[in-house]
This record gives structure tokens, C-alpha cells and sequence, in this order.
């Protein structure tokens, strides 16, 4: 019988972020889930991590559905998840991310009763000092302007995903192509009041965010969701944001605590 949710995780050479997913996965409350590990061949012990734990004795362990094998990057990895996937409700939590509480597939469940085809909610953020802030998810609405909270938040209604993937042309913002397109075959959309991930900083999208910025752009005027003029404008509006998180950070999270939905 299929499940509730699908919790899809990909992951390459990083033992350390992964051990962290696979326990707060194992941990949520809400048992009416797979998770599916998405290996790119790591070299790292991954394959015996993995192979241990689902020979333990816990019930949340045992739901992993693993598969290790090259791949040619992130994206190819998700959509081999998404391929995978038997799950209602798709979520990807990748190594390194975390759910917010254990209680988090049990809250997303409870907004389930008008059968939404989107749910997303808030976020936690760690910078790089490991300190936590909390990240309002901004609304879906306003997704031509960028990404409206983590994609980590973001819970997609497989049936309508179905024949999605992710386009592997882009490198670190197929995430958002993605959701945009996604987003065209949605009519009932819930919003969590709570934050779903704890998202780990540092990732590709924030070490090389001049590229993210870029492709971004181009989607939105690929998609035909802004102008040139207008997609030139807002991601230089990011650009100054991100200097400004880089640069005074605890500026950056004061102005972001004041922002309003």
C-alpha cells in the first residue's frame, strides 16, 4: 500500500550530513512514510551506513529504500528519487537537512483534510557560526520573484509531479524551475505555520550564489514569469541581500525578523 509521504534524500561523500538525516527521519512521530536514499557512489562508507542501519531493529530505519550508483549530479540524483517515489506527498530532505521537530510529518499531516496539491511552510536557517534563525516562508504567490522559502519546505502532491523532473541543464537552480512549473498544475495550496527543515548553510547554492542568481533569472524570463528588465532588477535586490547576510549577518537576520508575510 502506498504511504503518505515520500521523503526523498540525495547525497555524495557526505557520511557525516547523512547520519543526521536518516536519525531525524527515523524519528518522526508520523510512521506512514518511505525514505528513499539517492547515492551517488560515495566513497565514504555510505553504503555501509546505510546497510547497517537498515538492519536494525528500528521501525523508522527499516523504511529506507537505498540505491547507490554514478550519477551526473544533484538533479539527476532527485529525479532518480522522484522515479522511486510511491508516496501521496513528496518531500526532499537532503543530507545535511533535517526535520524541524519529530513531530513534523505528524503536523504537515494534520493540514491534510482539504487534500491540497502544495503545501509549504517556514524554515529554520543555521548560519555559519551554527547559530538558528527562524525563516519565514514569504507567500507562494510571489514565487516569480524567487524562491519563497526552502525547498526542504516544500511538500509537492506526487500525481501532479508525475511528469516532472528536474531539469539537469541547470546546476544549482532546478530546484526553482522545478517548483514554478509544478506550481501551473496546483489549484488548492496549504501554507504550514511552522517551520518543516532545519537547513544546513554552506550548500552549492549559497557558495557559488552568483550562478544561482543567474539561473534564476533566466528561468523567470524563460518561464515567462518576469521581463529582462524586471528579472535583472530583482536579482540584483538578491545579490545586495546576500551581501548583506554575508557581510552583517546579524543585521541581516533583525531585518529579516521584521519582515511581514
Amino acid at each position: 500500500m502506498a504511504k503518505l509521504f515520500s521523503v526523498i534524500t540525495v547525497t555524495k561523500d557526505n557520511l557525516d550530513g547523512l547520519t543526521h538525516t536518516v536519525k531525524s527521519t527515523a524519528l518522526q512521530t508520523h510512521t506512514d512514510y518511505e525514505h528513499i536514499i539517492i547515492d551517488g557512489a560515495s566513497t565514504d562508507g555510505t553504503s555501509a551506513y546505510i546497510n547497517s542501519v537498515i538492519l536494525s531493529e528500528s521501525e523508522g530505519y527499516q523504511k529506507i529504500i537505498f540505491m547507490s550508483e554514478p550519477d551526473d549530479g544533484l538533479y539527476d540524483a532527485m529525479n532518480k528519487g522522484l522515479a522511486k517515489a510511491t508516496g501521496d506527498y513528496v518531500i526532499f530532505m537532503n543530507a545535511g537537512d533535517v526535520f524541524a521537530d519529530a513531530d513534523i510529518l505528524e503536523l504537515i499531516a494534520e493540514q491534510m483534510e482539504t487534500h491540497p496539491d502544495f503545501l509549504y511552510g517556514d524554515a529554520l536557517e543555521t548560519d555559519s557560526s551554527g547559530n538558528l534563525f527562524y525563516k519565514k516562508a514569504h507567500p507562494y504567490t510571489k514565487a516569480a520573484r524567487g524562491m519563497f522559502t526552502h525547498h526542504q519546505s516544500m511538500i509537492y502532491k506526487r500525481e501532479l509531479i508525475a511528469d516532472l523532473r528536474y531539469d539537469t541543464a541547470y546546476k544549482l537552480a532546478a530546484d526553482y524551475d522545478f517548483t514554478l512549473r509544478a506550481l501551473n498544475n496546483v489549484q488548492r495550496v496549504t501554507y504550514c505555520p511552522f517551520p518543516i527543515c532545519i537547513f544546513e548553510s554552506g550548500g552549492l547554492s549559497q557558495t557559488h550564489a552568483n550562478t544561482a542568481r543567474t539561473e534564476e533569472r533566466d528561468i523567470k524570463i524563460k518561464l515567462g514569469k518576469a521581463s529582462q528588465a524586471v528579472a535583472h532588477v530583482t536579482a540584483a535586490r538578491q545579490a545586495l541581500s546576500f551581501k548583506l547576510k554575508s557581510c552583517a549577518p546579524s543585521l541581516y537576520w533583525r531585518l529579516k525578523s521584521l519582515t511581514i508575510r
